[in-house]
């Protein structure tokens, strides 16, 4: 929705990310901890979540991912609807 494109993501409190990479830094597995549980992740939810500092409009991470990385849009919403449903982000 266009109120969700105008909304800034924002880490959770105390939401703490771990990646394992191989050597050529591939990223093998994401791991969120929140709320004391952990949860699996991926390397777009865990850029999307560094990205989220509260202070950028989602539609503006969204253009940088698809414009740096060429994130199709679909994949970024999925991605940010999980992180707002394991509540790893908010929406102000």
């Amino acid at each position: 929705s266009e109120q969700a494109e105008l909304s800034t993501p924002r880490a959770t409190e105390g939401t703490t990310v771990e990646s394992t990479s191989d050597p050529t830094g591939e990223i093998l597995a994401v791991r969120f901890s929140a709320r004391g549980k952990v949860f699996d992740g991926n390397a777009l939810e865990q850029a999307i979540l560094e990205a989220s500092d509260g202070d950028i409009a989602m539609s503006e991470i969204q253009a940088h991912f698809q414009n740096e990385f060429e994130v199709p849009k679909e994949d970024f919403l999925e991605a940010i609807k999980r992180l707002w449903t394991l509540r790893l982000i908010s929406l102000d």
